[in-house]
């Protein structure tokens, strides 16, 4: 994969790009927002949100698919752990109240300005999060 994102990135056709948010964020119950919506293409190579609530939904939206996954359901089916094909749960901490899931995909995803990332609060709890989105955007000359 190395390899590839060499060759990418010095192609001068991309530049890495990062959406990080450091602050938590509140998010009331029953309710979803956007925090991804790209207005070029590029690729994928890391998305983290940390939860206050095993029950968060991610989703995103690439192509034709839909990548969904909670905290709580990646800790139910196993999926702790890197997982190069869909979300994985690096951390499930109840005592503190803190659930980390990551999309790590391997080879790196491909997107275009169809594509979403939407975080969904469960409709009993309010919730807060952080995250953090690592890219390579198609460079618009």
């Amino acid at each position: 994969m190395l390899d590839f994102l060499e060759k990418v990135y010095e192609s001068n056709k991309y530049r890495l790009r990062i959406y990080n948010c450091d602050n938590w964020i509140p998010l009331k119950r029953n309710k979803s927002t956007e925090i991804f919506n790209p207005s070029s293409s590029g690729i994928i190579l890391l998305i983290n949100g940390i939860f206050s609530s095993p029950n968060v939904n991610c989703s995103i939206y690439l192509d034709k698919q839909k990548v969904i996954g909670t905290p709580k359901r990646l800790e139910e089916t196993g999926l702790i752990g890197y997982n190069s094909s869909t979300f994985w749960l690096s951390e499930f901490d109840d005592l503190n109240k803190r659930y980390s899931v990551l999309y790590t995909p391997n080879p790196p995803m491909r997107f275009d300005d169809k594509t979403k990332i939407i975080i969904s609060s469960p409709p009993d709890e309010d919730i807060m999060y952080i995250y953090s989105i690592v890219i390579l955007e198609k460079v618009i000359k």
